[in-house]
């Protein structure tokens, strides 16, 4: 019956709704496990179980499948424009300018450490990404200055 209602709506993309009244709810969850039975190899999950999910096109890593559709936007950019220097809105992609500030944010977190996905990292170098994050050109101070000028014109 699960499988049923799930084949009904495709709301799969990883959201982890935890509203009790939300009519899927249950459901969701189910599908959590579903995820975690198979990434873990459980016997629980059948290989024909697996199969059925595939073909309602059940994402088994939706934080993998998201990464790689803004990665996949962002090759997109590079090839149109040559760099990787996302501009803050980009309506081809709105989601995309975040999505950077993310990858730039993670790795300065990380510091020195290994990344958790060597991967993505090595995908990211290979179109020449920058990780460096830009600051303000200017401290608050000097934008203050800026801004007494313009209101004695």
């Amino acid at each position: 019956e699960m499988y049923q209602r799930t084949s009904a709506r495709r709301w799969w993309d990883g959201g982890r709704g935890n509203n009790p009244r939300d009519p899927y709810h249950e459901l969701r969850w189910w599908l959590v496990r579903q995820r975690r039975l198979r990434k873990i190899g459980a016997p629980q999950l059948r290989p024909e179980q697996i199969q059925a999910l595939d073909e309602l096109g059940v994402a088994w890593d939706p934080s993998e499948d998201k990464w790689n559709e803004s990665y996949r936007a962002l090759v997109e950019f590079h090839r149109i424009n040559g760099h990787t220097h996302v501009p803050a809105e980009y309506p081809p992609y709105p989601g995309l300018p975040r999505w950077v500030h993310q990858q730039k944010s993670k790795r300065k977190r990380r510091g020195a450490s290994p990344p958790s996905k060597p991967c993505q990292e090595r995908l990211l170098n290979e179109i020449g990404f920058d990780f460096e994050l830009k600051g303000r050109s200017k401290t608050w101070d000097e934008y203050y200055s800026c801004l007494i000028e313009f209101n004695l014109r």
